[in-house]
């Protein structure tokens, strides 16, 4: 019988035997009530039973139990088995317990189990040293903190399958980014290299790094990943064994005007967790050029006396064909000389000169305004070296006031190797204009004849210095130019304005000037002199008698008078002191202005010798060939 009671009918006086045939989920016990047995408790045991009366005999039977399941690898570590994570074969499960010890081993697909087990208290033990490397418990069935052991209670007959035993596999990734270059010159490209090592202590697989550029660069080419050339944002490394390094590079360039500094962050997953995720990413800061160029010296070709044309300066006895403007930064100058920004585009400059009303309108590189007049600049050069660009004129620029604008604002603004805009007003911030004004006055031997800012270079004679001093009236009337004012204010005598000139021996020289006298007196004197002098500074020995020329000036009724004086210069002189003398023995009150003072040599004796290309002040004639004009 499988089950319950079993009763069998039998002649009295005969001999009974019973045999105990348990099926495979039952286990013999023993039997009770018979004469004899043939063995102690065990299957196919037989009972003797002499039938002298009715007897009752007992088998007994326990129902058997089994238990197992799976070890796996549990990839994301949630403890549950998913289609995707496979089983861990060859792992030794042991077991003890009523039916124990006992030991098995996982089947390919991580399988296991125990089988025929008598009710009661299993403990089963995953033998830790045949699990592969790297391997960590992310399941733990009985909570009790020991996720490689578990107790299991088994009841009769009971199968319990689910014990089973989750491992995942952990890969320490450790990630480092650095920049090629810190600070990095302008116009030049960032390369990142980007490493990766395992530190284990399993294998890594479908290792993937992710890295975001930051937005003022521009993946230029990736080096080193599955995307090639386009390794960014993802680029893919493949599998790292442990203690497997590899690394790749990220070439960027850098957009213009950039910030000040970028910071580019780089992370790294792969299918096993990583036990240590504060190395799963790194930063990279990089300090850019933010920094606007600036202009930081303009001269001329041939240099002014002091090697640099400041603004409001007269380039004075000497043409100007040339500009010079020094930056203090490397700019772009990409091959040719059409490109936007280039430092040689000549749209990236603009030279004006005032036209008829003498007055500059032009405050931009927007172009020429009002009657000023474009100079066209014709070539440029620009030096490395020495971070100058030369302006190529192509011609003297005639004598008259003028402006020079380096572009910060148009779509032609000059930048540094950054792309940054120039700051040309030297305020930190870039995109606007630089500006220059100055005076082109190349045949007069007298520095600042004009006095468009201040008196510089004259040397003053007075009894009280306030009595000399710069004004805003001008002779042509111009906004940007002005003159000298001289005001007897303390009962003076005597008021001069004086300037030294290199000059050459034996040459013929004109000294003209303007004076606007305004008096009550009768007049008051005006001379021009000029002494002579060996010497390059007016020192050395003083050469003979000065040449002079004098006039006596009343109210000239906002007229402007011209005062004039021709020599020639006397043998082994080199330097003359020309000076403007206004003349009151009797101090009389006056307010008078100066302006146009020139000194030229060789020029002829006529106020205009042909060299405006205007015949208007000259009488014309025509020989009959007699005695008549």
């Amino acid at each position: 019988a499988t089950s319950g009671d079993c009763k069998e009918t039998v002649v009295h006086g005969n001999t009974l035997v019973v045999t105990a045939s348990p099926d495979s989920a039952n286990a013999f016990d023993g039997w009770s009530g018979c004469d004899s047995t043939s063995t102690t408790s065990v299957p196919g045991d037989t009972c003797t039973v002499l039938m002298t009366v009715d007897r009752e005999v007992t088998a007994t039977f326990t129902a058997l139990g089994s238990l197992g399941n799976r070890v796996w690898e549990d990839l994301d570590g949630d403890g549950i088995q998913d289609v995707d994570e496979e089983g861990l074969n060859g792992v030794t499960v042991q077991l003890s317990g009523p039916s124990g010890p006992q030991t098995t081993v996982t089947e390919d697909d991580g399988n296991y189990e125990f089988i025929d087990l008598y009710p009661g208290s299993y403990t089963v033990t995953i033998d830790t040293l045949t699990l592969p490397p790297g391997v960590f418990p992310s399941y733990d069935l009985d909570g009790t903190g020991t996720p490689h052991t578990t107790e299991v209670p088994i009841a009769d007959g009971q199968d319990r399958f689910d014990v089973d035993f989750g491992y995942q596999p952990m890969a320490d990734l450790r990630i480092t980014k650095d920049d090629s270059e810190d600070p990095l010159p302008g116009g030049q490209n960032l390369i990142y290299t980007i490493t990766v090592q395992n530190l284990g202590p399993a294998p890594a697989t479908e290792v993937v790094v992710t890295d975001v550029l930051p937005s003022a660069t521009t993946l230029v080419a990736s080096s080193g990943c599955a995307e090639d050339p386009a390794g960014a944002p993802t680029c893919s490394l493949g599998s790292l064994g442990i203690g497997a390094i590899k690394s790749f590079t990220l070439e960027v360039s850098i957009q213009p005007a950039p910030p000040a500094q970028i910071t580019n962050t780089a992370s790294v997953t792969a299918t096993q967790t990583d036990p240590n995720p504060s190395n799963d990413s790194d930063s990279e800061t990089t300090t850019l050029d933010a920094t606007a160029p600036r202009v930081v010296l303009v001269d001329t070709d041939e240099t002014t006396a002091d090697g640099e044309l400041v603004n409001c300066e007269t380039v004075h006895s000497r043409p100007v064909r040339r500009l010079l403007v020094r930056f203090d930064e490397d700019m772009l100058d990409p091959s040719g000389d059409g490109s936007m920004g280039d430092a040689t585009n000549p749209a990236s400059w603009l030279l004006v000169e005032a036209g008829p009303d003498k007055e500059l309108a032009t405050d931009g590189c927007g172009g020429a305004i009002g009657d000023d007049v474009e100079i066209p600049v014709v070539g440029i050069t620009y030096d490395t070296g020495t971070l100058t660009a030369t302006l190529d004129l192509g011609a003297e620029l005639p004598s008259a006031l003028h402006r020079l604008f380096a572009c910060g604002t148009t779509s032609s603004y000059l930048r540094d190797l950054a792309g940054n805009p120039l700051d040309g007003d030297a305020d930190g911030t870039g995109g606007d204009d630089f500006l220059r004004f100055f005076r082109a006055d190349p045949h007069n031997l007298v520095a600042n004849g004009h006095f468009d800012c201040d008196l510089g270079s004259w040397v003053q004679v007075s009894t009280n210095p306030n009595e000399i001093d710069h004004s805003e009236d001008d002779v042509d009337e111009s906004a940007d130019s002005g003159s000298a004012s001289i005001t007897n204010l303390t009962g003076s005598q005597d008021f001069a304005l004086g300037q030294c000139v290199e000059v050459s021996p034996q040459v013929e020289y004109h000294v003209r000037a303007r004076v606007r006298m305004s008096t009550t007196a009768p007049g008051i004197g005006a001379r021009l002199t000029c002494s002579f002098f060996t010497g390059l500074s007016c020192d050395g020995t003083s050469l003979g008698t000065p040449a002079s020329s004098s006039a006596f000036l009343a109210d000239t009724d906002e007229q402007w008078i011209p005062l004039s004086l021709a020599f020639i210069s006397p043998a082994g002189s080199s330097s003359e002191l020309c000076s403007v003398d206004l003349i009151t023995p009797t101090a009389e009150s006056f307010d008078a202005r100066l302006d146009q003072v020139e000194v030229n040599g060789d020029t002829g004796i006529f106020s205009d010798g042909f060299e405006t290309g205007d015949t208007s002040r000259w009488t014309q004639a025509v020989s009959d060939g007699g005695t008549n004009r």
